[in-house]
């Protein structure tokens, strides 16, 4: 009795150990098989297993550049679409203007104001726009609105210069400008609007010596954010409402605004058109300048982008030698494993029901 229970338990013992064994390297064998690649990268590829470690490396570097690609390719899509919508409400107040070249019927020019409010406030917003939590025109203060409040910051700004202006001819009212009045304040109005003449003090208190337009209109900062599409290319992936496209787009849309107004008389009117037709046509010429630019930066990145795919295929057929395993060899080790697993199990349980009672 004695030797036969020890005899029983020691091949038990062996066939546990042989099951752990078994499983083991089924586990291995399976994540082979899944994986396609070594289980433990340090055991089989040994002094290679650095170089495994590098270009691992590289490939999420390219992977993370990648991504943020793609984020730049979306910020710069949105903000094309917004410039694209800018540009639209531009052609659509240089048309307004246009058509009325010369009119003296306040229905038609009160309907031209409808109008240009309109095609302003789509300009605004458009400018406002954000993505994601950005803001696509604040340059690199992402975090905050760009232009808020456009319409009223601008015609605050603009009304201060032209009642200043007013003042200073000895006249109480716009619809007593002459054409020669109108060019001129116009003129210089634009100066103030396009950065190339800074605020006075009077008018505008306390802002003696400042920009118009960041001083009133626009919080957004001058420079625009950039991203390194690759490993030695960098591109600027937004623009900003301090351009001069901004800039006369909101300057035209005032004017109109302002001007377009049946107490002028004719020969004001014409003057003042020929400016606001100018302002427009620049704001057009400028977001299409914007557009443009914009347009590049989607090139560069589009381009990247095949070479860092082109890259990442190089590398990672490179890796799938280096590291790979025989697909079809690791499924028949899995097979051949589970087999030797099952029939260990059954063996032990054939000899766990050996006894000695059975043959009394």
């Amino acid at each position: 009795m004695k030797t036969s229970f020890v005899s029983t338990l020691s091949i038990q013992n062996a066939m546990r150990l042989t099951v752990a064994q078994a499983q083991s390297e089924l586990l291995k064998a399976q994540s082979e098989a899944t994986t396609g690649k070594y289980y433990d990268l340090g055991v089989s590829l040994a002094e290679r297993t650095s170089q495994s470690l590098d270009l691992n490396r590289e490939v999420a570097r390219l992977k993370a550049l990648s991504e943020t690609n793609s984020l730049s390719t979306q910020r710069l899509a949105s903000s094309q679409t917004a410039l694209d919508n800018i540009s639209n409400a531009g052609q659509s107040m240089l048309n307004t203007v246009l058509a009325l070249s010369g009119s003296e019927d306040a229905n038609s020019l009160k309907t031209a104001r409808t109008s240009i409010e309109n095609a302003f406030s789509i300009f605004s917003d458009m400018s406002n726009m954000a993505l994601n939590g950005e803001f696509l025109f604040s340059g690199i203060n992402s975090d905050v609105q760009p232009a808020t409040d456009m319409q009223t910051n601008v015609a605050t700004a603009y009304n201060t210069e032209l009642q200043f202006y007013l003042t200073s001819q000895g006249l109480t009212d716009k619809s007593q400008m002459s054409a020669t009045q109108m060019d001129s304040f116009l003129t210089t109005v634009e100066a103030k609007f396009n950065g190339t003449s800074t605020l006075t003090d009077p008018p505008h208190t306390g802002r003696g010596g400042e920009d118009l337009w960041t001083s009133y209109v626009s919080q957004a900062s001058d420079t625009n954010m950039t991203s390194r599409i690759s490993k030695t290319e960098v591109v600027e992936s937004s623009t900003n409402t301090n351009t001069q496209g901004m800039r006369y787009m909101a300057l035209g849309a005032i004017s109109a605004l302002t001007f377009m107004d049946a107490s002028l008389d004719t020969p004001a009117r014409q003057a003042a058109n020929k400016k606001m037709n100018q302002f427009i046509a620049a704001g057009i010429d400028g977001i299409d300048v914007d557009r443009g630019k914009l347009g590049l930066s989607e090139e560069r990145i589009k381009k990247a982008n095949d070479s860092l795919n082109a890259q990442s295929t190089i590398i990672k057929t490179y890796l799938g030698d280096l590291e790979g395993v025989d697909g079809y060899e690791a499924a028949t080790r899995v097979k051949n494993l589970l087999a030797l697993v099952d029939a260990s199990y059954t063996l032990t349980a054939r000899i766990q029901q050996l006894s000695l009672v059975n043959f009394l």
